[in-house]
């Protein structure tokens, strides 16, 4: 199954070049910011393709409020233009955001898109149809049915991961000590991004845990993580520490599906969770669902001490890490392949 990811030119999220699939550390090269779909290309062996700036929708004006355009437009390279996108290549041409509805693609290409943001219009109203000719919608929010039988159609789809690989690569070593996400230090210090107060909610969990506390903050002090140069391969540093955790807390965050636990999961922390998050009920083992960071920091110590339900954890996650990120993705996508060569 050959797929290809395409982004246009002010978009921030993914590799700031176009790039064919060659290995995972070359993507590093080419990648600042967010690490989540780093997994995914790795597990589908996906090509990129950056294309000219298309559309100016909800999600790149905020990249625009945060003064980030003209950062893309001073370091993204090898432009592709969209006539000369290799389209009959592929089984699944992916998009993030709807950005060629009207791209007609070679008979039997399955043609889908992200929406990079669960708070775009675009999003919900997806949610009802798939835009344009586009043939999937793949809901990151996990807010769409959990399966289609006919094209067009919106689906609950996370982005894919590949534990496997994360785990070969940078969680050989675990060390005692906690990760706990940015949001939760900046959601308790009532900050927008990781400072000084969030430094100092961090330093008190550490307190309270009894245990060697971290976040990796560097990129968290700017917006969707990307700063001034980006800090290319930055999410390969950021894999690095994350995968030297043994434990993982997120909990009362504000907003947002909680993707960073299943970063957490895929690099084999054990995870503790919030229970108000689709991706946390999800991952978490039951009991390690949490109402508050209260409740948390009881059940970490908990956690620590007995080594049987350390197992039980590790046991739970993987075994939903592999059914809901790694083989559901996977089967939903070869399924859309046989529905659209008419062979379901």
């Amino acid at each position: 199954m050959k797929v290809a990811f395409i982004k246009q030119h002010w978009d921030v999220f993914g590799p700031w070049s176009s790039v064919p699939w060659q290995d995972w550390e070359t993507l590093f090269k080419f990648w600042p910011g967010k690490a989540s779909l780093w997994e995914a290309t790795c597990l589908l062996k996906a090509d990129w393709y950056v294309i000219p700036q298309q559309t100016s929708n909800w999600y790149i004006q905020e990249v625009i409020k945060h003064r980030l355009k003209p950062l893309t437009e001073k370091y993204v390279t090898n432009i592709t233009k969209t006539d000369e996108l290799p389209l009959h290549q592929y089984d699944i041409v992916i998009t993030l955001d709807p950005i060629l509805p009207h791209l007609v693609v070679p008979p039997g290409v399955v043609f889908a898109y992200f929406c990079n943001e669960n708070s775009d219009p675009n999003y919900t109203a997806s949610l009802r149809k798939p835009f344009g000719k586009y043939d999937l919608f793949l809901a990151h929010a996990l807010d769409a049915p959990n399966d289609f039988d006919h094209l067009p159609a919106a689906v609950s789809f996370p982005y894919p991961r590949h534990p496997k690989l994360v785990r070969k690569l940078f969680a050989k070593h675990k060390e005692e000590r906690v990760w706990v996400e940015w949001r939760t230090l900046t959601t308790l210090a009532r900050a927008e991004l990781y400072g000084p107060k969030a430094e100092g909610v961090l330093n008190d969990l550490q307190k309270k845990l009894k245990c060697k506390t971290v976040c990796y903050s560097k990129v968290n002090k700017s917006p969707y993580s990307i700063t001034d140069p980006p800090a290319f391969g930055d999410a390969k540093t950021y894999l690095q520490q994350l995968g030297a955790c043994k434990y993982y807390i997120a909990v009362g965050r504000k907003g947002g599906a909680g993707q960073g636990i299943v970063d957490a999961a895929s690099a084999g922390c054990l995870c503790i969770g919030d229970k108000t998050r689709p991706y946390h009920r999800i991952i978490c083992y039951p009991d390690m669902l949490c109402d508050s960071i209260e409740e948390a920091i009881q059940k970490f110590r908990k956690l620590r001490e007995d080594s049987r339900l350390q197992k039980k954890v590790r046991t739970w996650q993987d075994i939903k890490l592999f059914d809901e990120f790694v083989k559901r993705p996977l089967r939903l996508l070869k399924k859309a392949v046989r529905l659209k060569r008419g062979n379901a």
